[in-house]
């Protein structure tokens, strides 16, 4: 069946406290079709490694998407609109981590709250570590290539 959907609104920042949050004071009020949720700083607390980052997604971001179904209702339709690694920066490769785990553990974390759907940030990078080196937030490189994201996300979606 076709969908149409008149009325979203993206979340993010659900964890912190300070100042006005769109997911604590305004969806109440303006009672949207469905909510985009942003995992920026579900995500970014990357720890000592691949166990602690995969740790501090499912810890963060199930507190995250808590928070919000608490302002919005159990049952406003909700999905993942935007995470990502930034996959070629010396923070991410020097802990050695694997996108194709954090995609996994993000879809995990989504399914166990029902979350419909997972984004990912960017297809093509187009932030640049220096001068024609891109971050890594792709799922194709300039090459044309799936990188460890594109090819994760092929497995699980195609």
């Amino acid at each position: 069946f076709p969908a149409t959907i008149q009325h979203p609104v993206e979340v993010n920042r659900c964890l912190d406290p300070w100042g006005y949050r769109v997911h604590r004071d305004v969806l109440d009020k303006i009672k949207p079709d469905m909510v985009s949720f942003s995992l920026y700083e579900a995500i970014n607390t990357w720890g000592a490694g691949q166990t602690d980052t995969l740790a501090n997604i499912q810890d963060l971001f199930s507190k995250a998407i808590i928070q919000v179904k608490q302002n919005v209702g159990k049952y406003m339709p909700m999905y993942v609109g935007e995470f990502g690694w930034p996959e070629r920066e010396a923070g991410f490769t020097s802990l050695s981590l694997s996108a194709s785990a954090l995609i996994q553990k993000v879809v995990d974390v989504a399914n166990q709250y029902n979350l419909t759907d997972c984004v990912y940030w960017q297809i093509y990078d187009n932030e640049k570590i220096s001068p024609g080196i891109p971050r890594g937030y792709y799922l194709i490189d300039r090459t044309g290539s799936y990188t460890g994201a594109g090819n994760k996300y092929l497995s699980l979606f195609a």
